[in-house]
This record gives C-alpha cells, sequence and structure tokens, in this order.
C-alpha cells in the first residue's frame, strides 16, 4: 500500500514483470471484495444498505519519490499519470454501477481473459482520449473471470504436452 487517504488507498505492485503486476493486482481486488462480501454479511440488518467499493486498476509507469522534512521518516510516494488514470477510473465505477473498473492495458498485461466482457470507452477527467475499460459487477464476476482463464491456460498446456510428446 503505497498512501491512505480517508476510505481510499493506492497501492503500487513494483517487479519487473507487467504481467505479474496486474495479476496481482487483479487478485487483490478479488480480495478486498471478497472481503466486502464478508463484512456484508457480518452486518446485514446493521446497515440500511451493503458495503460497496469503486476500485479503478491500471498499469504503466509511475515517479516514486521521497519527501523528507528532515524530522519524521518517509516512505516513497507514489505519482503520475497511471494513478491519476486509476483515480478516475474508481470515480467511473459509481457512474457504471461497477465494483471494479479495470483498463485495457491491465487487462492485457494480465493475461486473463477479458475478451468475454464487453469494453467500453470512458472519458476521464484531465485526459482528452477515450479510454477502454472493463467493468466488473462483483466478486462473482471476477472470480468467474479467474477460472476462465485458468481453465484455458490448462488447456492450452494440455494442447502443447500433446503437441511435444505426441500422445495425450
Amino acid at each position: 500500500v503505497d498512501q491512505m487517504f480517508g476510505d481510499g488507498l493506492v497501492a503500487v505492485f513494483d517487479q519487473d514483470d507487467a504481467g505479474r503486476n496486474a495479476r496481482n493486482a487483479l487478485q487483490s481486488v478479488r480480495d478486498m471484495v471478497r472481503i466486502m462480501d464478508m463484512l456484508n454479511k457480518q452486518l446485514t440488518g446493521a446497515l440500511p444498505i451493503p458495503i460497496r467499493a469503486g476500485i479503478g486498476v491500471h498499469s504503466g509507469r509511475i515517479i516514486l519519490v521521497r519527501v523528507d522534512d528532515g524530522i519524521h521518516a518517509t516512505a516513497p510516494l507514489a505519482l503520475g499519470d497511471t494513478l491519476s488514470i486509476a483515480n478516475g477510473l474508481q470515480l467511473a465505477s459509481k457512474e457504471l454501477l461497477a465494483d471494479c473498473i479495470v483498463s485495457k492495458e491491465t487487462a492485457d498485461a494480465s493475461g486473463l481473459e477479458f475478451r468475454s466482457r464487453d469494453m467500453q470507452s470512458i472519458m476521464i477527467d484531465g485526459y482528452d482520449e477515450p479510454m477502454d475499460v472493463y467493468a466488473i459487477s462483483d466478486r462473482a464476476a471476477l472470480q468467474k473471470q479467474y477460472e476462465e482463464t485458468r481453465r484455458q491456460i490448462r488447456e492450452r498446456y494440455e494442447a502443447e504436452r500433446v503437441r511435444i510428446l505426441g500422445y495425450e
């Protein structure tokens, strides 16, 4: 977690493998939504409506800076367009009535199967060009996304194994 403010947070996945970063981010989304589902079950009747989240996920380059006042210890702070776009996606989640909005860049980098989902183009404040995104309505949809991708990976693995070994 890079930053926390109010009820929001910024998480940065910083490895050399962009695909792994994207998959880790989407795994974190799945975990956050799972925890919200658990909270909603525990708080049934105590809240007038269920707790919902708005999560924006985007991949790209960031700038890491350390701001130091000489007195207090500081942690690195992430800045840049990638974070601005992720924030814009998070804001768009309310408009699109989705728990999570994933940019096409993140979807492509993750290697997960998104082709079965409807891609939408949205405008983000401060940017002139529309951004292609996928809206994920709830945890079940995200879980289905992961399961479908795993199935396709297994099928490709088996097909390659048969091709190389010449038998099943």
